[in-house]
């Protein structure tokens, strides 16, 4: 898979014209250059998974973290 850089301006436009959280942001640029969604796209009823981006770093799916907040520890996972 090929990646491209985009500015937060940008970021933030794909992501708001997401109808829902199964719309990638692939399927929204297919949609702004007026290219017909992607065969296997139109008949997947199965959830995406996305990495969580932030500052610049991805987390893939499944990613588990874990932080101590004032002496409690919590873990959580992507």
């Amino acid at each position: 898979m090929q990646t491209i850089e985009i500015d937060f301006d940008v970021f933030k436009e794909i992501t708001l014209r997401r109808k829902t959280e199964n719309v990638s942001p692939n399927d929204v640029l297919r949609e702004v250059f007026s290219l017909d969604p992607k065969i296997e796209d139109a008949f997947s009823d199965s959830p995406r998974e996305y990495p969580w981006v932030t500052k610049g770093v991805s987390f893939p799916h499944d990613t588990e973290f874990r932080a101590t907040h004032k002496g409690k520890m919590y873990n959580g996972i992507v």
